[in-house]
């Protein structure tokens, strides 16, 4: 992924995603969340997606850990900086449907944000949500 080498870092995560199935009950947070890294980190380098679509399918993942976890939350939310960080670099050269979809994505993980119930856990939420609602302005 370091190395702009995305096509062999997914097939690592298919790999681990196979043989995660093979196990009883296997969580699969952890590859989630390497996933929309993966997935986010290939907007931030090479662009935002034609339309969006791999941008949602890096926040449908986020939220799915977000939702089967409450204690470790370290990792999906420094991934979720990384919207920002698209944004930061890419926000003057997007298309209105680019914008939009991207928007989109950035505000349902502001939304997935505010529902977290143990706020005081997490010193840095306040300002991911910051960073978060002005890429989100910046968009507009």
């Amino acid at each position: 992924m370091s190395d702009r080498q995305f096509e062999i870092s997914f097939r690592f995560i298919e790999n681990a995603y196979g043989l995660a199935k093979l196990r009883m009950n296997w969580d699969t947070y952890q590859i989630d969340n390497h996933k929309a890294r993966v997935l986010l980190t290939e907007s931030r380098e090479i662009g935002v997606s034609a339309d969006g679509s791999r941008e949602r399918d890096a926040i449908l993942l986020l939220q799915s850990v977000l939702s089967r976890k409450g204690d470790d939350l370290y990792h999906p939310l420094s991934v979720m900086r990384i919207f920002a960080e698209i944004v930061d670099k890419y926000s003057h050269t997007m298309t209105p449907q680019q914008k939009a979809s991207l928007k989109q994505s950035i505000e349902t993980a502001i939304r997935s944000i505010s529902k977290f119930k143990h706020l005081g856990r997490f010193r840095n939420l306040a300002e991911l949500q910051n960073r978060l609602t002005g890429a989100v302005n910046v968009l507009r």
